[in-house]
This record gives C-alpha cells, sequence and structure tokens, in this order.
C-alpha cells in the first residue's frame, strides 16, 4: 500500500452522520492496514526487547526497492560447482567446451548436451545448500525480518499514532483502521482474519489486541464484540491470541504513555506482560459486578464492629416456634431472577421503625423473621452477631450451612454447635443446633426438620459453590429441593456477605414466602489496608523464612498460593509444638494456631 491516512486537525463533518471525520482515505478506497516504515534506532529497540541479535541484514530502504543479493561470486554456475559436481555424476552429454558456450542450464538441455535427469538429480542434492547460501547475502525490509522471527509478539491497536507511539517505544505494532478491521466477512459465515494481516501470521506466532480504554457500556460492548471475533480470526489460522486492557483514565494508549511520563515503559510493559488469553478476557468481561443495585439498604452503619450499632430490644418472643407445614401450592420455584420487586413502607424490624429512619440511624434492630442480608466487610462482627442471636434464643433450632469445612469448623466453635461430622444420621435430626456443609445438605430430613435460623456466610461464594461444584453434581437437584425447603419454612434466614450482589439476593428472595422483602444491613466500615508480597519461582524458602520471622513476632498472616502441596506442606511445617519461657508455664505445651482453606475455583 502506497498511502497512509491523515488525521486533520480540523474535520470535516459527514453529511449522513453529521459526526465529525477522524481520518480521511482516498476516495472510493477500503482502508488498509498501515505498516509504518521503521528506522534504524526502533529496530534496535525492539531487538534489545526481545534479545534478537541478527538485525544487520535488514535493508531500510525506501518502499518499492526491489530485493537484491549483494554477490553472485558464490552461485553454483559462476563458480564451477555445477560443472564439477556433473563431472562426478557422469553420464553428460559433450564435452566441457561445449558446455561453456552456452550461458544457461535450459540452452544445454535444449541442445541435448546435458541430460535433464542429471541436473534435476544435481538440483535435489544441493538445493537446500544453494538455498542457505543465499539467505545469507540477502538483504531484507524490517517487516520481512519480524515475519522470520514468529516469537515476537505483534500488537494490533486502533488508529496510526497509537501504532507509531508502540514502535517508538520498542514493541512491534500493526495499526488497524478500526476495532471492527482486523477481520472480513460475515460472522458464523466466511468470516476470517484480514488479507493485510495473514503474511504475518505464521503458525505460533502471538498477536496481542490493545484498543482504548471505554467507559461507555455500549462502546464496551461494541470493544468486546469486535475483540473476541478478532482473537477467533487469529485463532483460527494457527496463532496465538491475548487481550491487554489499559487501566484508564486514559483512552488510548499514546495519552498513557503521554499521563505516565517517565514510568511509561514499566508501565506499559507490565500492561503487554500481563495480557488475558482470549478466554480469561471472555470470563473477566462476563464477571458479575459486586454490589447492591436493584436493592437499597434498609440500615447503613458505620462501626468496625456490628454489635456496636445494635440496638437490643426486650425481646418477648422467641424464633423457637414451629413454622407452618411446607404447602406445595404456595411453592417458589428458585430462579436466578425474580419479576417485580415491591418495598413495604414499614420495615419488618422488631421495632416496626420506619425504614427511612432507620436509614439516618447509626443503631438498628435486628429482625425476628425474614430474609436479613448483613452486607458488611471481612472482620466486622458478623459471626458475634449471629453469636448475640444465639444467645438470645438459646432454644431455637439453629442451622449453620456452609461451603467449606475449615470455615464451618471456625464457625461450630464460635457459634457453639454441632458439627455435621461428628454426627450420625441420628445425630443430624436431633441436634438443636447444627453446622454442616452445602455438599451434605441433602442427608437431611425435611419431614421432620424445621429451624429457628439459617445463618448462611460467604453466601455469594455459596451460591458459586452450589450451582457450579463437582463436590455437588452427583446430589444437586436433592441438595436444591432440601434447601428450598427450610430456606421456605424458617422464619428468620441470615446471609452474610462482604461483596454482596443483586444475584445471591435474588435467589434466596426467591425461595421465601411471596410478597417478602428482604432487610438489608449494609455497613461501610473499611478495614485498613494490609501489606501484601508477590512471590514467585520454585524456591520457597524466602517466603517460609519471613512467614516464620512474621509468626515469632505475634504477627497474623495469610498465604495464598495456587499450589495445594504447598499449603499442606507449609500448614505441616508450621503446626509445631513450643513451650513458654514462664517458669509457670514451661511445662505446658501450645501450637499456632492455623486455619487453612482450598478452593478449586
Amino acid at each position: 500500500m502506497e498511502w497512509g491516512r491523515i488525521k486533520p486537525n480540523f474535520p470535516r463533518i459527514d453529511w449522513q452522520t453529521g459526526k465529525p471525520v477522524k481520518y480521511e482515505s482516498p476516495p472510493k478506497t477500503a482502508n488498509r492496514v498501515t505498516y509504518f516504515d521503521v528506522p534504524n534506532c526502533i529496530l534496535s529497540k525492539i531487538a534489545r526487547r526481545y534479545n534478537v541479535s541478527d538485525i544487520q541484514r535488514v535493508l531500510f530502504a525506501k518502499r518499492g526497492k526491489k530485493l537484491k543479493v549483494k554477490s553472485r561470486k558464490n552461485s553454483a554456475f559462476g563458480n564451477g560447482t555445477l560443472l564439477h559436481s556433473l563431472l562426478q555424476l557422469g553420464q553428460y552429454q559433450g564435452t566441457l567446451t561445449q558446455i561453456a558456450e552456452y550461458s544457461s542450464f535450459l540452452g544445454l538441455c535444449r541442445k541435448s548436451i546435458l541430460n535433464p535427469l542429471i541436473f534435476w538429480s544435481w538440483v535435489k542434492q544441493h538445493k537446500q545448500e544453494n538455498i542457505d547460501s543465499q539467505q545469507e547475502d540477502l538483504q531484507i525490509t524490517f517487516w520481512e525480518w519480524v515475519r522470520q522471527h514468529p516469537e515476537i509478539p505483534i500488537i494490533l491497536c486502533e488508529g496510526e499514532k497509537k501504532a507509531a507511539c508502540l514502535l517508538s517505544l520498542g514493541f512491534v505494532a500493526i495499526a488497524l483502521p478500526g476495532i471492527w478491521n482486523g477481520r472480513v466477512g460475515k460472522q458464523d459465515f466466511d468470516e476470517r482474519l484480514h488479507p493485510d494481516l495473514v503474511p504475518m501470521a505464521q503458525a505460533g506466532r502471538k498477536f496481542i489486541i490493545l484498543f482504548d480504554y471505554e467507559t461507555s457500556s455500549k462502546t464496551r460492548w461494541s470493544v468486546y464484540q469486535a475483540t473476541v471475533r478478532t482473537a477467533k480470526a487469529i485463532e483460527a489460522v494457527g496463532c496465538e491470541c491475548e487481550v491487554a486492557l489499559l487501566p484508564g483514565p486514559e483512552k488510548g494508549v499514546d495519552d498513557f504513555v503521554v499521563a505516565r511520563g517517565e514510568d511509561t515503559n514499566a508501565g506499559l510493559t507490565a500492561i503487554i506482560d500481563d495480557a488475558k488469553s482470549l478466554k480469561d478476557y471472555q470470563r473477566s468481561y462476563r464477571a458479575k459486578k459486586w454490589g447492591l443495585s436493584k436493592y437499597k439498604p434498609d440500615v447503613t452503619v458505620n462501626v468496625k464492629y456490628l454489635s456496636e450499632a445494635l440496638c437490643i430490644p426486650d425481646l418477648e418472643e422467641k424464633c423457637s416456634s414451629v413454622p407452618e407445614l411446607y404447602d406445595i401450592a404456595q411453592e417458589q420455584l428458585f430462579t436466578p431472577s425474580v419479576k417485580g420487586h415491591f418495598r413495604k413502607e414499614k420495615s419488618t424490624d422488631s421495632g416496626g421503625v420506619d425504614s427511612d429512619k432507620s436509614k439516618k440511624s447509626p443503631t438498628f434492630n435486628f429482625p425476628k423473621s425474614g430474609l436479613v442480608v448483613l452486607w458488611s466487610d471481612m472482620g466486622t462482627g458478623k459471626t458475634e452477631l449471629m453469636r448475640w442471636w444465639r444467645d438470645q434464643n438459646p432454644d431455637a433450632r439453629f442451622l449453620n450451612n456452609g461451603h467449606r469445612v475449615n470455615l464451618l469448623k471456625n464457625l461450630a466453635e464460635r457459634l457453639r454447635t454441632a458439627m455435621y461430622s461428628d454426627l450420625g444420621y441420628t445425630g443430624l435430626a436431633q441436634a438443636p443446633a447444627l453446622s454442616i456443609t452445602i455438599d451434605s445438605l441433602h442427608k437431611l430430613n425435611t419431614q421432620s426438620l424445621t429451624y429457628g435460623c439459617i445463618f448462611i456466610d460467604e453466601a455469594c461464594q455459596y451460591l458459586t459453590h452450589l450451582l457450579h461444584s463437582n463436590t455437588c453434581k452427583q446430589h444437586r437437584a436433592a441438595i436444591l429441593e432440601v434447601l428450598e425447603y427450610i430456606v421456605y419454612n424458617a422464619p428468620l434466614v441470615v446471609i452474610a456477605d462482604a461483596h454482596m450482589d443483586d444475584l445471591t439476593v435474588n435467589f434466596f428472595l426467591a425461595m421465601r414466602p411471596k410478597g417478602e422483602v428482604p432487610y438489608i444491613i449494609k455497613n461501610e466500615w473499611r478495614n485498613g489496608s494490609r501489606t501484601i508480597y508477590w512471590y514467585e519461582g520454585d524456591n520457597e524458602s524466602a517466603i517460609v523464612a519471613q512467614i516464620s520471622a512474621a509468626l515469632m513476632l505475634g504477627e497474623k498472616v495469610m498465604v495464598a498460593s495456587d499450589s495445594k502441596r504447598f499449603i499442606k506442606k507449609l500448614d505441616k511445617s508450621f503446626t509445631i509444638k513450643y513451650e513458654e519461657s514462664n517458669s509457670e508455664k514451661s511445662h505446658t505445651q501450645k501450637k499456632y494456631r492455623i486455619w487453612s482453606g482450598r478452593s478449586d475455583k
């Protein structure tokens, strides 16, 4: 392509759309992908970044100049290699004098001086040797050099300015005229990679898509669709594709570079290195957003512990009363979404306080019945609040349901409930207070069991585990039936999470009696910042030594790892006994207290 688009300072207005035309192309000419001419200084940066050394063969010629061989003195015909080989092969016709009279191999064959079979036999033996020797003398353009090195990733960006910006920093970048111009054809019919990109699509080549940062939901959806379809077209030709995302608020990568100043190279390198695979990009786009938008809190407080804002009423009734029998006619099918949501004028708390007033009040009354949502950060006393409820209602049947065994063991100790793993089938039916995992919920006898209160901590992860975990796969239908029964019939259901969302509230509300409205308590308190250390590599000694030092100083340490083996090894190594220095307690042995958790996700 012998032309490039321009970006006018004073763009004209498109008479059809009424919008300014940012880039101008020649009239009646389709937009094309832009390959820039790259000077020596940029080539050196790219070679250093990707550790490629053979840059002396790159020819910096003007566009259109033909590629030539530097020297032909080593060619097969000029140095007599062919004649010597023919003599070795034998069975030639004519003499060396006759051969020298003709200037081409074709002439020798036409005059019947050279047997064509002998000629092609020689070609077969020396073809690869001659090709290799010629390639050493051949000068190539920058993009031909990139094509010969598929280990160098290529960044696709929107617009020439952004591609030029990336090239100036030592990244190989190609400018697309628009987010949709990396592919051609119709979706699910003949969609394929743009022909201008095909020459660079060698097997194993990695393409990185880096489009602008967008805030509009409509524009973000268009960028997402264009990115996915372009990435699939790239993968269809045997290449890899990743997606890099700008953090914002700068719109384009050129704006990002200007705003970051001296830290540009390190920041942009980190963004490119952290590019996501296509599956991860799709998953991150579809990831649910934390927080409640559909439901408004009935009470909003800002306290370190929820119990500090609790207004303790004079409880005259206990929640141990037997609820009504399960009515199949009133059964609500559980579904992630609920059509229609009507909020009552009066809240369902025990004090009957108006919801508008309760929002302004720094205290709240804990409801006696209904669906209660605790939206509060980690370590803000959600479990202690339920401990208070247990103390106020010692005779009420209590069920603590969760998805992690270690979490349940900790809650069972703090809430004074029996652990399901310590009981048989008879014990499960007789236990007045029980902690049980969602995986074993189908073991409960719903015909004879009713609970005054059901508490579910980490409700969002609980729901994900219930619907997607392989451990629930075999009994998932039975688990859902039992869960719906006990949630529907329990007078009080409390769900808690630091990252509560609308989907989780919808799910549990759909299993409650028709017309019920959730009572939401939001705590705006946020715990202080924590120091986070990131470790990479195979050497575990550094992190183990630092954890040991922190434990010796009495600090609390949380370790997250993608290796189950390492966590078990760490757990075992720190579960050691020691004796206190105090002489009175010198014979008392203690252990470090370690809580470990594991997730398959």
